[in-house]
């Protein structure tokens, strides 16, 4: 009786371990698949990170060759302005010079005039 309630009981332990062996593996099993649901949805967004930084870089790169041809249109257009200027301030020299040689060519005309009416007088 003694050596058949010791072979219950170790058939018992035999049953507890081989069930603790399966609750353990099931356990590590669940363990295992977790990881491998965490690492790929860690890829997922880390893809996801990687095209949305992308994209930013895109468009920052976008607007910063849309600020530099902005700067250099407005560089052009402030040479052109300049450039604009100066001729009109050439012009306008030229125009009070042209001026001046009128008035001294008409004052000359004056001068000949009344030396001819003088010259011209009895």
């Amino acid at each position: 009786a003694a050596v058949e309630a010791a072979e219950r009981g170790a058939a018992s332990a035999q049953l507890q371990r081989q069930q603790l062996q399966a609750d353990l593996t099931a356990r590590v099993g669940a363990a295992e698949a977790a990881a491998a649901a965490a690492r790929e949805e860690l890829g997922a967004q880390a893809v996801a990170h990687g095209q949305r930084v992308a994209t930013l870089d895109g468009e920052l790169e976008r607007e910063r060759a849309a600020r530099a041809a902005s700067e250099e249109r407005a560089r052009g257009a402030a040479r052109e302005r300049d450039a604009t200027a100066e001729e009109l301030r050439r012009s306008r020299s030229a125009a009070h010079e042209s001026a001046l040689r009128l008035e001294a060519d008409a004052s000359e005309a004056r001068a000949a005039a009344a030396a001819a009416a003088a010259g011209a007088a009895p």
